[in-house]
């Protein structure tokens, strides 16, 4: 709740205004709040060492949300129309098919087999010619000139064209047909694949760990001098906490004592 409705994700994630509240990808404040106090966290023992003085790190799921929206709080913040939700085109446009105003080359489609692709065009006047070649028309048929006035154009309307259209092949039949064009997309895939998916394989994500049935996931950001990955599951309750102990500076005597007070497990 800190992180994804308290502070507007969970709002912005939304299809449109009247749409219901998004699905929630479970730990992923967690996850977030925790690669960034890991890196923070290596700043602080970089400034020890190099000063020889300790500091608190401190980090809150509240704050790493808000700093996931930095790009739409600070475009709001300076008066940007999009953010404003103002224009044809803006944040809080709706993403549902059929009443949805999109740029054509950057926006995600149904194939006839139900796959959704998100076409990656994000600069559009560099990839809209081919793209609507590639839908077996031209510049001219779909917006009226082969040097249209693009802030004219009516883009939900173009959008319902582009729907339209891809609807009417599979992504088996479309495949070649981009590649050929050259137009930059990728599948929307389901998260229950990516385990066994061949580019989360080639990218070293997950590994297989002793005594474990299934993989665990590696550390996103890859050293050329170490491996952050796990070597083991879970520990068991109290494993270590010896070892924790004596890394404090406590003797056996006043560890055997917490254990008898059964302070500590």
């Amino acid at each position: 709740g800190a992180f994804w409705a308290n502070t507007g994700i969970m709002d912005l994630a939304r299809s449109s205004e009247d749409a219901s509240p998004a699905r929630v990808p479970g730990g992923l404040g967690d996850n977030i709040s925790g690669t960034q106090f890991a890196g923070w966290l290596g700043m602080a023992l970089f400034y020890q060492k190099r000063t020889g003085k300790g500091q608190l790190v401190d980090a809150t799921l509240f704050r790493a949300g808000v700093n996931t929206l930095t790009h739409p709080l600070i475009q709001h913040a300076a008066g940007n129309p999009w953010a404003h939700g103002r224009g044809k085109s803006h944040i809080r446009s709706s993403t549902e098919i059929g009443n949805r105003a999109t740029m054509v080359t950057n926006a995600v489609y149904r194939c006839k087999d139900g796959t959704m692709i998100q076409l990656l065009g994000e600069i559009m006047p560099a990839h809209i010619k081919r793209t609507v070649e590639a839908l077996g028309s031209t510049l001219t048929e779909f917006f009226g000139s082969e040097k249209p006035n693009y802030k004219q154009v009516d883009w939900k309307e173009a959008t319902e064209k582009v729907d339209e259209i891809i609807h009417t092949k599979t992504y088996a039949e479309w495949r070649p047909i981009f590649k050929q064009f050259d137009v930059w997309h990728v599948c929307v895939t389901r998260f229950e694949t990516m385990v066994e998916d061949e580019q989360v394989k080639a990218s070293g994500m997950f590994v297989d760990v002793p005594g474990l049935q299934h993989k665990l996931m590696r550390n996103p950001i890859f050293l050329s001098a170490d491996r952050g990955e796990p070597t083991k599951g879970a520990p068991d309750f109290g494993e270590d906490t010896d070892s924790v102990l004596v890394d404090l500076g406590l003797e056996w005597e006043a560890i055997n004592k917490l254990r008898d007070d059964k302070v500590v497990a």
